[in-house]
């Protein structure tokens, strides 16, 4: 599978699945490979391009919440596209005892549904919301690491989901 084959298949099943992606990537797929390593990726910084800075969209997750995310360049997607199906061995489904795993990650070699993975953690919370009385809730996207420094609070980190 190419990196036009991987965004044509599986372009539908992103947060926010855009036709621009797929056509850049049908139509240019040679020159986009050829810009990436030839103008953004160079060894001279100065004279290195970048990708355009990500716009913020924003959907319906239902009736009353706004999902909002980065919407990033097509140049930029296809990069993403290219990079993980490149470095797919690292995304494998890797099992462990004591922790579940969902999400972008892949089965011998082939990408799994990212739908049926959200399908698979909703259930689960489902389940454990029905087992347990209690239960707490984390936006990764807001997570704040902190330390303290000659007794004042300070932001360290702040991770992104």
């Amino acid at each position: 599978m190419d990196t036009f084959d991987f965004i044509l298949r599986y372009n539908e099943q992103g947060l926010f699945p855009l036709s621009s992606t797929v056509v850049f990537a049908k139509h240019g797929s040679p020159a986009i490979a050829s810009y990436l390593q030839n103008s953004v990726f160079v060894s001279k910084p100065a004279v290195a391009q970048t990708f355009l800075p990500a716009v913020r969209a924003h959907a319906l997750k239902d009736q009353h919440h706004l999902r909002s995310t980065p919407i990033l360049d097509p140049i930029a997607s296809y990069y993403l596209y290219d990079l993980v199906l490149r470095n797919h061995a690292k995304y494998q489904v890797q099992p462990v005892a004591t922790r579940h795993l969902y999400g972008y990650v892949f089965r011998d070699d082939e990408p799994l549904s990212p739908t049926s993975q959200y399908r698979k953690f909703r259930d689960r919370g489902y389940s454990l919301k029905a087992e347990y009385d209690h239960f707490a809730k984390i936006d990764g996207s807001t997570v704040r690491l902190r330390r303290r420094e000659c007794g004042k609070s300070t932001d360290e980190h702040t991770m992104h989901g």
